[in-house]
């Protein structure tokens, strides 16, 4: 349990920098591809179909952008926030407390991570 070094509080919340900062920008990142996906897709189909589209066309290519900028927007801001997560474990890692407001970082424990080995089978003549 995490507590505060400033009054003992154990009132402390995790303060997600990156994982915030990670959506944000995985969110815009995502919705722009969207739009460029669905201007790519709208312009070979303009240059491949009859140009007696009419409103229902327009109508379904505005539909289909808006849909895949929110889809791809939702996609990107999921994978932002993801890795955001992870960058705030291993290297943010700050917290506020809740009752004093003082900001504050918890230290890593500086034992190494257990590393797997994989030995090869000696062979025998």
């Amino acid at each position: 349990m995490n507590k505060c070094p400033s009054c003992g509080s154990s009132a402390v919340a995790k303060q997600a920098i990156a994982k915030k900062a990670g959506a944000a920008i995985g969110g815009v990142s995502g919705v722009l591809r969207g739009l460029s996906a669905t201007s790519i897709g709208a312009s070979i189909v303009l240059i491949t179909s009859s140009p007696t589209g009419g409103l229902t066309t327009t109508i379904g290519r505005l539909a289909s952008a808006i849909t895949a900028a929110f889809v791809s927007g939702a996609a990107g801001c999921i994978a932002g926030a993801k890795i955001g997560t992870v960058i705030d474990h291993y290297v943010f890692d700050a917290y506020q407390c809740n009752q004093c407001n003082c900001s504050f970082r918890m230290h890593l424990p500086t034992t190494p991570l257990p590393v797997q080995r994989t030995f090869e089978a000696s062979q025998e003549d």
